[in-house]
């Protein structure tokens, strides 16, 4: 018989006043707590977020069920060469949301769930075998994972987000169909269980030790490389990505439309197609975020009411929005077709195809038009909104730096939402800054020449490294003297 193991070899449990106490539930809630904490760095700035933004409130634009799988769209685990070849549409198919499906739009690439032909088979088999045998053929820990797997699965339908929106977190991110990560993982490890199980015979048979060594590696490496075709050929069929030869990024400096934008003399903001997809030229844009975002980037009473091509031919609604963007501070407007400039009061600088943005929109055929605004007041204005001779501006990622000389007192404000992290510095001098137009930043100088330094320094980020480095400081000292006692 094996001698029993010493002591400090296993977990034992220790009696404290009078009670049994488990070290297992210790350690995992310590990991579970140690979990969060060294996500700190992460954590921190997306709490910020989230408290200050568009989906404080549920409502129908921010359905956290958004991107769910619909019941029977999970057929595509077992028969994807219905679903995921070239000449078939699961988008028209999930646009006609059909019975049991949660009432919210969803897409082929959220509602995407898929691990492998071969695994799954792996998996049926042994559910089967052990059927036929009336007996259970996971361990309990496997097990574990296939309830885990299940519970994933449900949360990825949507429905339970009916009760889940009301819950502190869930009711800020969207892609329930994500959730659908629990059951790939547990299926790769119910797939893993399966095929020890299947391999007695390499394992106990009467061959050779050698001979069973080659053919379990036969066998894993079958089983691998098959599988990994499978997954690769998906992925290239669940997706709206176009896999380009070259970054695209690699066109930022030979951009015609960015070279036009630098001649610029004064300060840009430029109002653009889709969001965020502009600023890759380095210069500040609208529409600004895609999802999770500042809320007063959303507000209707802050943003803009223009719908694009259902209001470009209405007057009115043309001249609202190009009051608005005066006020906003943009200067250029990039466009996918012609405008009438004596109703937009813009002037056309730039017409044709760009090496940066013809490649990110995929108009490789049809020319961008960029515009500039006439006598627009620019993204550093006075406390009244009009426009301020800007001796000098310097922008990067996290600063930015405005040099003026008014004649009288003023308020400068630079058309740039006012966020916390951004300090001011008048001179040199830390200085109170103040939210103009219910976003904007603005600091109040006295009549002379002024460098204003605008930085943008979070605390919830450098917090958020500071526990997140102390938290793996101490988890390896602790790891390390665990070892060592063992």
């Amino acid at each position: 018989p094996a001698e029993p193991r010493a002591k400090s070899d296993v977990l034992t449990t220790s009696r404290l006043g009078g009670s049994l106490a488990l070290p297992a539930l210790a350690w995992f809630a310590g990991v579970l707590v140690a979990g969060y904490l060294l996500a700190a760095v992460q954590l921190g700035p997306t709490l910020e977020l989230m408290t200050r933004s568009q989906r404080q409130e549920f409502n129908q634009g921010n359905d956290p069920g958004y991107g769910h799988i619909p019941p029977w769209y999970l057929t595509q685990v077992l028969s994807s060469w219905i679903w995921y070849l070239p000449e078939s549409d699961p988008d028209q198919a999930l646009f006609n949301v059909g019975a049991l499906a949660y009432p919210c739009n969803t897409n082929k690439v959220e509602a995407h769930l898929y691990f492998g032909m071969i695994p799954l088979l792996l998996i049926a088999c042994t559910l089967l075998q052990g059927l036929a045998h009336r007996q259970w053929p996971f361990s309990r820990a496997v097990t574990l994972w296939m309830v885990i797997g299940a519970l994933g699965l449900l949360l990825a339908t949507g429905w339970p987000f009916l009760i889940l929106k009301h819950v502190p977190g869930f009711g800020y991110f969207r892609g329930a169909g994500r959730y659908g990560i629990l059951t790939a993982f547990a299926a790769s490890l119910l797939a893993g269980a399966a095929f020890d199980l299947w391999l007695p015979a390499i394992r106990n048979g009467p061959r050779p030790r050698s001979d069973n060594l080659s053919l379990r590696w036969c066998g894993w490496l079958l089983v691998v490389g098959l599988t990994t075709w499978d997954l690769f050929l998906v992925s290239r069929w669940v997706t709206y990505a176009v896999m380009l030869q070259s970054p695209v990024l690699l066109a930022r400096d030979t951009s015609e439309i960015r070279a036009e934008l630098a001649r610029s003399p004064r300060p840009v903001r430029l109002w653009a197609p889709g969001a965020d997809a502009a600023t890759i030229l380095g210069y500040s844009a609208w529409p600004v975020y895609l999802g999770l975002g500042p809320r007063e980037y959303f507000e209707p009473q802050l943003t803009t009411d223009y719908h694009g091509e259902d209001d470009q031919q209405d007057p009115v609604a043309v001249a609202r929005h190009v009051t608005w963007l005066r006020r906003n501070g943009v200067t250029h407007i990039l466009s996918f077709e012609p405008l009438n400039e004596t109703e937009w009061s813009v002037t056309l600088v730039y017409r044709g195809l760009d090496q940066l943005l013809s490649q990110v929109w995929a108009r490789y055929q049809d020319p961008l038009y960029l515009y500039e605004i006439v006598d627009a007041p620019g993204r550093v204005v006075d406390g009244k909104g009009l426009r301020l001779d800007v001796e000098s501006f310097e922008q990067s990622a996290n600063r930015f730096t405005v040099s003026v000389s008014p004649e009288t007192d003023i308020t400068v404000v630079v058309r740039e939402l006012s966020y916390p992290g951004w300090t001011v510095r008048v001179d040199g001098t830390p200085t109170t800054a103040r939210v103009v137009d219910g976003m904007y930043q603005g600091v109040d100088v006295a009549a002379g020449q002024h460098r204003i330094e605008w930085t943008y320094w979070p605390k919830s980020l450098w917090a958020g490294f500071v526990v997140s480095g102390v938290t793996l400081l101490t988890w390896i000292a602790t790891y390390w003297r665990w070892g060592r006692n063992r």
